[in-house]
Parts: structure tokens; sequence; C-alpha cells
């Protein structure tokens, strides 16, 4: 198996594994487990671009922001951050890019961070 071949496989794993997540951050928004939230948008912050997947990692960071700066507001923003998620796992998996900048939900979550 080729390296690309490799992370290519690798990033296939990623993106199946992208609905339990969803499943499991909306457990944490029912709990309003903010700790656990923020943790969650860390880590996507920091596996996207080595899964291949920017938009992940932006999506992540602006996420990450809002819960440091007002957990508040980043619970409010949570549900916009998952339909995005949700819509980058649905693009991705059938081999197309995700526009994230044009997504007018990621222009609110970029305001309130």
């Amino acid at each position: 198996m080729s390296l690309d071949d490799l992370l290519k496989q690798l990033q296939k794993e990623y993106l199946e594994e992208i609905p339990s997540r969803i499943e499991g951050i909306q457990s944490h928004v029912d709990a309003k487990n903010m700790d656990a939230l923020k943790e969650d948008f860390h880590k996507m912050k920091g596996t996207g671009k080595t899964y291949g997947i920017p938009e992940i990692t932006e999506l992540g960071e602006k996420m990450e922001s809002l819960f440091l700066a007002c957990p508040a507001q980043g619970l409010s923003r949570v549900n916009e951050a998952l339909a995005i998620l949700s819509r980058i796992h649905d693009s991705r998996t059938q081999g197309q890019a995700y526009m994230i900048h044009e997504d007018s939900r990621f222009m609110e979550i970029q305001k309130a961070s």
C-alpha cells in the first residue's frame, strides 16, 4: 500500500467516525457539559488538517474559541456547528470539498467568535 493509499484510507475511516462524533457532541450538549464540548471542538481543530479536511479544523477552532470566551455563547452555536459538520461529512463522503466560508451558519459562528 502506498503512502497516498494509506492517507486516503485513514481519511475514509475518519469520515466514517463523524456521525458518532456528532452523537457524542449532542450528548454533551444535552448534559450541558461545557468542558467536554470545549474538548470535542479542540480535538476537531487538531485532527481536521491531519486527515486532509481543513474545514473541520476551521470549525473546531472557531467553536473552541467560543467556548473559551463564553461557554454559553458556544453552547448557543453548537446546533449550527453540528449541521455544518454533517454537511462536511456528506460532501466529503461524496468526494467533494465543502466550502465552509460560503456557509452562512459558519459566518455567524465566525462573527460570534
